[in-house]
């Protein structure tokens, strides 16, 4: 069960060394951070490791080089043939796996099933990632804030091929979040399917300049408030009008509607929902009560 007070609930791996965990089985590991791993510098082989109902306020699972220190070194984490399930991550910097400060990940025919963390089921800032042949369902949390189901990425390089993203939720990026600006994604020859964004992102969120190039993947049933598949925060403005049209020189006596678009032409559709009339709106001016002798702008509504 661990040290729900300690770093590393059951191994917790500091300095230069190179450690290989083979055949084993955790489950219901507790820490502060790390639940079953805390690494910090280390090189880690992991392989046939299964990890089960682990909890920590940060990387249930893993937590490796944190952030912060001038003598934090970078860790090298590698994982195959291993399954991390029902772990719970509790703060905001969560993910079930979480590695910092420019540290190298290779994962390879992987599971990460049910794992409840506000960063999805790995979450990987200013480092390197290579995910191959694995499997990621039923990861993130029900958060309007939380950022991909599955992967949550800053400032990272990030390699994903032939895997599958399967009902993972989030509130941006059903199954990824790219952000930072630096952080590039190559996704190849991979399935998104029922993963669910609960503001943007069905399977993909880009915070520009990140960038994300999917190459001969599947799409299927990812749902969001907008953008089903892809999306991004508001990169422009668009003012439409309710009614008929306006004539040079007449009182305005319509409802302009200014409503966002993002990158991939989505409209940004706000946390309230709808108006009454069906728009997405992110302000309205109205004008009907200048033809009773009101102000020549009435309503102005964010």
């Amino acid at each position: 069960e661990g040290y729900p007070g300690a770093e590393g609930g059951d191994i917790s791996i500091q300095g230069n060394l190179s450690v290989s965990v083979v055949n084993t089985s955790f489950k219901d590991s507790r820490a502060t951070e790390g639940g079953v791993f805390y690494l910090d510098g280390a090189a880690v082989e992991l392989s046939d490791v299964k990890a089960t109902g682990a909890s920590a306020a940060r990387g249930p699972f893993l937590l490796g080089s944190e952030e912060g220190g001038e003598d934090v070194a970078m860790s090298f984490v590698t994982v195959e043939d291993c399954d991390c399930d029902s772990t719970l991550g509790a703060t905001d910097e969560s993910g079930a796996l979480t590695l910092n400060l420019e540290s190298n990940l290779a994962v390879n025919n992987s599971r990460f099933v049910d794992n409840t963390c506000p960063q999805g089921a790995m979450r990987i800032v200013g480092g390197n990632a290579d995910v191959s042949s694995s499997f990621f369902s039923g990861n993130g949390n029900s958060d309007t804030a939380s950022t991909g189901g599955a992967l949550s990425l800053a400032n990272a390089v990030c390699t994903l091929s032939d895997s599958v993203f399967r009902a993972n939720t989030a509130g941006f990026g059903g199954a990824i979040f790219s952000g930072g600006t630096t952080t590039t994604v190559d996704v190849e020859r991979s399935i998104f399917d029922a993963n669910v964004a609960l503001r943007g992102g069905g399977a993909v969120f880009a915070v520009l300049p990140s960038s994300v190039t999917f190459t001969d993947d599947t799409f299927e049933s990812n749902t969001a408030d907008y953008g089903d598949i892809s999306a991004s925060p508001p990169t422009r403005l668009e003012i439409t009008f309710s009614g008929g049209e306006q004539k040079s020189g007449q009182l305005f006596t319509d409802t302009l509607y200014v409503t966002l678009k993002d990158a991939f032409d989505n409209t940004v559709v706000p946390e309230d929902g709808v108006d009454s009339e069906g728009f997405f709106v992110f302000a309205s001016i109205k004008n009907e009560d200048a033809l009773l002798g009101g102000p020549n702008i009435e309503g102005f509504v964010r």
